[in-house]
């Protein structure tokens, strides 16, 4: 299954909508690019955010910054962020990596994880068993978080 299907089945506080016809609905693209990126996530896999990107219809700063306004959530720009490295430890590279997610500061019980994908409800709770800890989410672009895990 790939990453992109599990967002679908996430619940989300967008009305029921997806993120692909939030971005329609809110003209940031239209529905031939987000038809377009839909058969290159079944291509390619992967998510439909980072089809739309990789075909040119958004930046991945302007989809960040999207999905932070959707979800309510803050977007970073992980450029200019020092990642606190005993945050970084709090999660293995292998689950940033598969979830495209990097946790970025601690403070006590709380850890901060920007998230390429803040809809995916199932990764916060995950990370709040494995982790032990109340998981704070921020948005930050993907391109980034894959760039930071490396």
């Amino acid at each position: 299954m790939s990453q992109g299907s599990s967002s679908s089945s996430a619940p989300k506080p967008t009305g029921g909508k997806t993120v692909g016809e939030l971005l329609v609905i809110e003209k940031r693209v239209n529905a031939l690019q987000l038809a377009e990126a839909r058969e290159e996530q079944k291509r390619s896999g992967g998510r439909l955010t980072s089809a739309l990107v990789k075909l040119g219809h958004m930046s991945d700063k302007e989809l960040a910054e999207f999905l932070g306004g959707q979800f309510n959530v803050p977007s970073i720009d992980l450029e200019n962020f020092d990642i606190d490295e005993s945050a970084y430890q709090a999660v293995s590279r292998e689950i940033c990596a598969k979830h495209v997610i990097i946790p970025v500061s601690k403070a006590g019980d709380t850890l901060v994880v920007a998230f390429a994908d803040p809809s995916d409800l199932f990764v916060r709770d995950d990370l709040r068993f494995l982790t032990k800890c109340k998981i704070e989410v921020v948005v930050a672009p993907e391109a980034s978080i894959k760039k930071a895990i490396d």
